[in-house]
């Protein structure tokens, strides 16, 4: 029990931020997520302006299936 408090206090949630959103910050979430264990990451962008409401960029998309993530 004592274990499992202190796994619970020393869980990170990670930020990655690229410029648009579009496929940077979650190419780096995804691999994090892949190598950690007990700890969680997300992607975001600061200046999304044009790229707000669209799709991960295709080569991103496809690139990261071939290497067996799925976006």
């Amino acid at each position: 029990m004592r274990q499992e408090i202190i796994d619970t206090i020393l869980k990170l949630n990670i930020l990655f931020i690229c410029k648009a959103n579009v496929g940077r910050s979650q190419i780096a979430a995804a691999f994090f997520d892949a190598l950690s264990k007990k700890n969680k990451a997300i992607g975001a962008g600061t200046n999304v302006g044009e790229n707000a409401g669209k799709p991960l960029h295709e080569f991103v998309v496809k690139c990261m299936a071939e290497a067996g993530y799925n976006l």
